[in-house]
């Protein structure tokens, strides 16, 4: 039976779509990992789709993988894309009494899934309850060791906010509720990013406003945004006739000048909408060298499949056989 199975496995030449969703939902999981923990992908009609929704990261890595498991809750069989120590990595799911087919199709269609999104580490379990932090060779004492950069500062900005409120209560109140308001030339310059008459805008934080820091002219390209080493900033451009706010976090930032900008982001955001400015995209990187391809990962596809914006604009390519279909058992 094995052998049948092989030869079977040999013989299939079938070429997976991607569905849309499950498309938009990969390039969302793999420019953000430390966001989202992963996502169940299963097979239908020989399209990729999915399986579930993608499943938000916590500071408890144990009960996301318990998330996992019950995303897995009636299914036959299964591929799960996970984010794992800042990696992005591929679970395949087929139980032991699975048919020859079935198996047969998972395995192939795990193939198509790596390349597409680009997933270098892969393993496999027969069985729903293997899906643990164990499986990557950690315990629950190793959790510390496995938070995101994002969870690690939101640590560091609790215990600021915890000195403040010991050091003195009413000058932690005066900082975490103090209104930034949107300069007229930060708006000046939003609006000549998002009306084609310069590249983008950066904006920074001054003495509670959100003023322009700089902008790259219209002729010149995207790389060319500047940004400190030790302070973050927000770029506004726009890209596909979307307005996207980009927050950039280089990793020298203290942790107070990261909390600063990243309480007044949602300000920035409504400040925006106030003027008739709508935040399309939003996307964080940690430098002004890593803003193009983020950018790039967020509009576009890894493979021929479309961008982030595929669903709306065309309907998911029809699975189609590269040679004869042959028997298989089990069919």
């Amino acid at each position: 039976n094995s052998f049948c199975t092989l030869l079977a496995a040999m013989a299939l030449s079938v070429e997976f779509a991607i569905a849309d969703g499950l498309n938009n939902a990969l390039v969302e999981l793999r420019t953000n990992l430390s966001k989202y923990r992963g996502i169940v992908v299963i097979v239908d009609k020989e399209t990729l789709t999915s399986g579930s929704d993608l499943f938000v990261a916590s500071e408890n890595l144990d009960a996301d993988f318990a998330q996992l498991r019950a995303g897995l809750a009636g299914k036959e069989a299964a591929l799960i894309a996970l984010s794992v120590d800042g990696r992005l990595t591929l679970v395949t799911f087929t139980p032991q009494d699975i048919k020859p087919r079935q198996r047969m199709i998972y395995a192939a269609s795990s193939s198509r899934l790596r390349d597409h999104a680009k997933i270098v580490g892969d393993t496999h379990i027969s069985a729903v309850d293997e899906l643990t932090p164990k499986l990557f060779g950690h315990k629950e004492s190793d959790r510390v060791a496995l938070r995101s950069e994002a969870e690690v500062q939101k640590d560091k900005i609790a215990e600021m906010q915890a000195k403040d409120l010991k050091d003195g209560p009413q000058r932690a109140h005066a900082m975490h509720s103090m209104s930034t308001t949107l300069s007229g030339d930060a708006l000046a310059a939003t609006k000549a990013a998002i009306g084609g008459e310069s590249t983008a805008a950066v904006l920074a934080i001054r003495d509670g406003a959100i003023v322009v820091d700089g902008s790259v002219a219209k002729d010149q390209p995207l790389e060319s945004v500047e940004v400190p080493a030790d302070e973050p900033r927000f770029v506004v451009l726009r890209r596909d006739q979307r307005t996207v706010l980009a927050y950039i976090v280089p990793d020298g930032c203290k942790p107070k000048v990261r909390m600063q900008y990243a309480t007044t982001k949602a300000s920035l955001v409504s400040e925006l909408k106030k003027n008739s400015i709508d935040v399309d995209r939003s996307v964080e990187c940690d430098s002004a060298a890593a803003l193009p391809r983020k950018i790039e990962l967020t509009f576009t596809a890894p493979v021929e499949d479309g961008g982030a914006d595929a669903e709306a604009e065309a309907p998911a390519k029809k699975a189609f056989m590269k040679g004869p279909r042959m028997f298989m058992p089990g069919q």
